[in-house]
């Protein structure tokens, strides 16, 4: 995982996503060339009651590779 230029890495920690269907309907639609990961995460550094851990939300998008 990499994140975008100007963005600080925040967390190496996902602990649970799911991938965004396209559309808007409750079909598993999934656009193969537009692949988006909505995931809750955390700096592994924090530590505590589980219950207060500071999850935050991120989005993974699919890049291709170069050839």
């Amino acid at each position: 995982m990499t994140f975008s230029d100007g963005v600080e890495p925040w967390t190496r920690d996902i602990r649970h996503g799911e991938l965004l269907r396209d559309g808007y309907d409750e079909t598993p639609t999934i656009d193969l060339n537009n692949l988006r990961f909505l995931y809750q995460g955390r700096d592994p550094q924090s530590g505590g009651n589980y219950s207060l851990l500071p999850y935050r939300l991120g989005l993974l998008t699919a890049v291709g590779s170069e050839q």
